[in-house]
């Protein structure tokens, strides 16, 4: 896999598609409190890198942006305390 450079804010947004598989425009821009436009340019940003599918105004995961955000948050396994 092709090293892939996102910056924090990018990473959020993955996470944030990533927890709800699909993710409306308007919805992602008031769970980030980020600005619309700043939010569309990293949407774009990230469609372009080919991490994210962009449907109107549906967002979700390309399998390449599931690989990175499973590298980026490796999910910690469960540990049992007795």
């Amino acid at each position: 896999m092709k090293k892939i450079e996102i910056n924090e804010d990018s990473a959020i947004v993955l996470q944030q598609i990533g927890e709800n598989e699909l993710e409306d425009f308007d919805n992602l821009v008031q769970s980030l409190r980020f600005g619309r436009s700043y939010t569309g340019h990293i949407l774009q940003n990230l469609h372009h890198k080919g991490l994210v599918k962009i449907k109107g105004h549906w967002i979700s995961l390309s399998s390449k942006g599931r690989k990175t955000t499973r590298l980026i948050w490796p999910k910690t396994p469960y540990i049992r305390y007795s």
